[in-house]
């Protein structure tokens, strides 16, 4: 096989602008939420309802206004909020609600005030602090409100938006499909690296690396057995062959 004449090579610049030039729509599919992980979300999300959707504590501990806390305390606790349940009792002055993280706070309490921080005596409870409204609480829709868009992001999802999306109702998402690419390496002295070269012959270890390479950036990655030189007719017909695919060649 002859070998081409180098004025009948194009620059790697050239290259680059044949591949830029092709038209390529990007293709979009609908996937469960937990297979988003890694991908690009394509549109926008909406809650169904404020996240958190409640006044919930931060803290094990107890619900207490904060007038009471006076830096030093003595507070009946009247009750607690049990996980699931809501919070349809009331913090009166002089009481506490015993309440563990995550769960929402009875009416009437501004602040919640953690375990650590308090001695238990019977029914009652001792402080020796001070603290601000609001500690230690997070308030309704302080992550995000109902109806608002949970805007697309033009970065690979990570599990913690993931985490809040499905706070908000999102069960599934519309994200950008990976890009699929064919490494084709070329060559009759290539063969696969499992298998032992002859004299002259070379294992493939560009194809693997570019597998390796392609698959970091997020692609569904095909790498076939290496193409003999006589089976590449990469010619006349170049530009009517379609552009979903990245071709490689080594050799």
């Amino acid at each position: 096989m002859s070998e081409p004449d180098v004025s009948d090579l194009i620059t790697v610049q050239q290259a680059i602008a044949i591949i830029d030039a092709a038209d390529v729509a990007p293709q979009t599919k609908i996937v469960a939420l937990a297979e988003t992980a890694g991908l690009i979300l394509a549109e926008d999300l909406h809650a169904d309802r404020d996240f958190p959707p409640f006044d919930k504590s931060l803290m094990d501990g107890y619900a207490v206004r904060v007038a009471d806390v006076t830096g030093s305390a003595r507070l009946r606790v009247t009750g607690e909020v049990a996980a699931g349940a809501a919070a349809d009792i009331r913090v009166n002055a002089g009481e506490a609600i015993a309440i563990m993280t995550g769960r929402a706070d009875p009416r009437g309490a501004d602040v919640v005030v953690p375990v650590e921080d308090v001695v238990v005596d019977g029914d009652s409870i001792r402080l020796s602090l001070t603290t601000s409204p609001g500690r230690f609480i997070a308030k309704r829709g302080s992550d995000y409100g109902r109806r608002r868009d949970r805007a697309a992001e033009r970065r690979p999802v990570s599990a913690r938006p993931d985490s809040r999306r499905r706070g908000g109702g999102a069960a599934n998402a519309r994200v950008f499909a990976r890009p699929k690419v064919a490494i084709l390496s070329t060559g009759d002295e290539i063969v696969p690296v499992d298998q032992s070269p002859g004299p002259s012959q070379i294992r493939n270890s560009n194809g693997p690396m570019m597998h390796a390479l392609l698959a970091a950036l997020g692609c569904e990655v095909t790498d076939p057995r290496p193409l003999r030189d006589d089976r590449w007719p990469f010619a006349s017909d170049h530009e009517k062959r379609r552009r979903d695919a990245l071709f490689i060649t080594e050799g």
